[in-house]
């Protein structure tokens, strides 16, 4: 069972760090806000550091996200979070300029590109953290695209955060709609 799902409905403009179970993370933050149909929109923005959170409240969690075309022709700008504390994300995926998934781990650095995994509108992408065993890995439609054992390596500083979120960089991006469509987050549960 999740611990949280957002379907996104609600009246258009809405903030979506203003809605329960999520909250502003930091830095300028009110630049995701509803569609008032289903979805999330996010307006035109000139700053960075805008992250909105969500708490699941266990170190090994999970996010499942349902993408739109915002986030895919957003390529580059907005981050899907999870394993983060406050605004400082230390697991993200993000759609890159050159068409394919983008992993990142440990703040600013670490970047995996996915090759021949571009989301597309409709995608269902989750990104998991198990704290016990280290470990980051990201489906795509439920199918693994991507694990990565980082128990090895104590120069990371992978952090035990229990939030999931997003965060929006590169500053001077364009307004778009249908961003996201559903969120769903909890307790990373062994299959």
């Amino acid at each position: 069972m999740p611990l949280f799902t957002d379907t996104f409905d609600g009246t258009a403009d809405t903030l979506l760090s203003s809605r329960t179970g999520w909250a502003a993370g930091g830095g300028y933050n009110n630049v995701m806000v509803l569609d008032g149909a289903g979805a999330v929109k996010r307006l035109m923005y000139a700053d960075d550091g805008k992250t909105v959170l969500n708490q699941t409240g266990s170190a090994s969690h999970y996010v499942k996200v349902v993408v739109g075309a915002g986030f895919v022709s957003s390529a580059g700008s907005i981050d899907i979070l999870v394993c983060t504390t406050n605004d400082s994300d230390s697991f993200s995926v993000r759609q890159g300029t050159e068409g394919a998934l983008l992993v990142r781990y440990n703040v600013g650095g670490n970047l995996s590109t996915l090759s021949g995994q571009a989301a597309v509108a409709g995608d269902e992408l989750e990104l998991r953290w198990d704290a016990v065993t280290k470990t980051l890995s990201v489906r795509k439609n439920g199918t693994q695209i991507y694990t990565n054992d980082l128990s090895g390596d104590a120069s990371l500083g992978i952090k035990t955060g229990t939030n999931t979120g997003i965060a929006l960089s590169y500053s001077g991006q364009p307004a778009a709609d249908d961003v996201f469509r559903s969120w769903e987050s909890g307790e990373l549960i062994a299959d």
